[in-house]
């Protein structure tokens, strides 16, 4: 008897390792099926005078938008310079309202999407936003 018990509770031991195994796997494949990348293909507008809104929206805000290679999430956002953008996503497009302060001055800023892909932030490419003078 004490054999039998002995045998049952090492196969016991075998059975949970062999089931946290298979679960780990099943895990493991049903992550995301996002490419670890991020690329913008298009945007716009691309250039701007300084102090003069863009892209002018009804309520008289300037706004970005940008194509991206692959379908984005709803914690995807548009960042300018670093500064995060309120933004809206659909399907592979976002957009975001720019605030004035950010396109008053001229100069090159760089434009990038970020999205969470399986739990990280994964930042684009970067392209540039041209501010010239008035």
């Amino acid at each position: 008897m004490i054999l039998t018990t002995d045998l049952s509770r090492r196969y016991r031991h075998y059975f949970a390792f062999i089931l946290l195994l298979a679960m780990g796997l099943l895990l493991t494949s049903c992550g995301s099926n996002k490419p670890s990348s991020l690329a913008i293909t298009s945007w716009g507008p691309n250039t701007t005078q300084a102090g003069v809104a863009f892209n002018v929206q009804p309520d008289g805000s300037a706004a970005l938008w940008v194509d991206v290679d692959q379908e984005l999430d709803g914690k995807a956002y548009l960042s300018l310079n670093g500064f995060k953008l309120k933004s809206s996503v659909s399907g592979k497009l976002i957009t975001a309202g720019v605030p004035a302060v950010l396109y008053a001055q001229p100069g090159t800023y760089l434009l990038n999407v970020v999205d969470v892909i399986d739990g990280k932030e994964v930042k684009s490419n970067s392209v540039k936003f041209m501010v010239k003078p008035k």
